[in-house]
């Protein structure tokens, strides 16, 4: 999308990749930080909630033909709130299943590249040449998690273990 939509050459596609990631690496190291203060739960529903935020703008640029110049930063911060979910989900999902954390954490994988196998054709539906799969895959599947999460459960999530060191 970044090069046949909005027209980057694969040298600045390059730099993107390369910003995106360490935008990654340093929300990642400030969510490891901050699980000793604020609740997984609630870090989890901020990263969601971004994600579903930042989504919903990415769309809505595509939509207008925005110039990458305002799509693309609007991206970079889709993109950097993954670590805020990906690492409280996982803690929370294995904290539900004390006694068998290795099982839980299989199952959880399977799950991603079952899902990743399932939804990655809906994202090329249009072609090369628009970015509006790509945008409205994330906002629905931002929505579907946020909701997942928001909804009531029978059952209370208990808190991980707090990470030290």
């Amino acid at each position: 999308m970044i090069q046949n939509v909005l027209g980057l050459s694969t040298t600045q596609y390059t730099i993107v990749f390369a910003a995106n990631a360490l935008g990654m690496v340093v929300v990642g190291a400030l969510a490891a930080r901050l699980t000793t203060r604020i609740r997984a739960q609630t870090l989890l529903t901020v990263g969601q909630s971004a994600m579903l935020g930042f989504g919903a703008l990415v769309l809505i640029l595509l939509l207008i033909h925005a110039p990458a110049t305002a799509v693309l930063p609007a991206l970079f911060l889709q993109v950097c709130v993954f670590p805020l979910i990906a690492g409280n989900a996982t803690a929370l999902a294995v904290a539900r299943a004390p006694h068998a954390k290795g099982t839980a954490s299989a199952l959880m994988g399977a799950l991603q590249f079952t899902l990743g196998a399932l939804v990655s054709p809906l994202v090329g539906l249009g072609g090369p040449a628009t970015g509006l799969p790509m945008a409205g895959t994330v906002v629905a599947g931002a929505t579907l998690g946020l909701a997942a999460r928001l909804l009531p459960s029978r059952t209370p999530t208990p808190d991980p273990a707090p990470v030290t060191g």
